[in-house]
């Protein structure tokens, strides 16, 4: 991932490498040096996103499963409502009933599909008590997708937010049984 600044505003971009990139106040958008990047910062950050997948290269019609970690490390106690915005990489769907899941059990308090993106709002964060949930996406067709860009943000406050840039993911054919029982006897000689 890296961050550049284009037209005076800063962009997320995605390398071939996961990482996460902090905003602390929304004054630091016009000096690029100011703006921390790979989560390394001088300043306290105020917010932190982290989502990790349970594998980067899956086949058509499998299983991904996004864990997303978020915590609030700034002077509050607690912040307001805490949205947090996770890309969906191309190629995949979410599951319904595992975002359902996460509501009923209280995790959050309402989920949305935007377009490539879920939307989590989360009452509020308590400072130094990280979160984590994890929802699933179906693999729907063979691609190698760039990975997306995740953002949590306080809602009364979007000078405190953090971005992470996620790895790509790989999704292939399935293999045939016929292939599969060719592998093995490969192997078994």
């Amino acid at each position: 991932c890296g961050l550049g600044v284009v037209g005076g505003l800063p962009r997320v971009f995605a390398l071939a490498q996961s990482c996460t990139v902090v905003f602390k106040r929304a004054g630091d958008h016009g000096d690029p040096q100011a703006l921390p990047q790979r989560g390394s910062s001088n300043r306290p950050r105020d917010m932190t996103i982290e989502v990790v997948y349970d594998s980067e290269g899956i086949e058509v019609d499998e299983i991904l499963d996004a864990t997303v970690r978020l915590n609030y490390t700034g002077a509050k106690e607690r912040t307001g409502m805490v949205i947090a915005d996770i890309g969906v990489p191309t190629g995949f769907a979410t599951v319904g009933s595992s975002l359902s899941a996460l509501v009923d059990a209280g995790v959050v308090s309402r989920v949305d599909l935007a377009g490539r993106k879920v939307v989590f709002y989360l009452d509020a964060l308590r400072r130094l008590e990280p979160v984590e949930f994890t929802f699933r996406m179906k693999a729907l067709y063979p691609v190698r997708s760039e990975g997306p860009v995740s953002r949590v943000y306080e809602y009364y406050d979007v000078e405190v937010q953090a971005y992470h840039c996620h790895l790509p993911v790989r999704v292939t054919e399935p293999r045939s049984e016929e292939h599969t029982s060719e592998l093995q006897s490969r192997t078994n000689l």
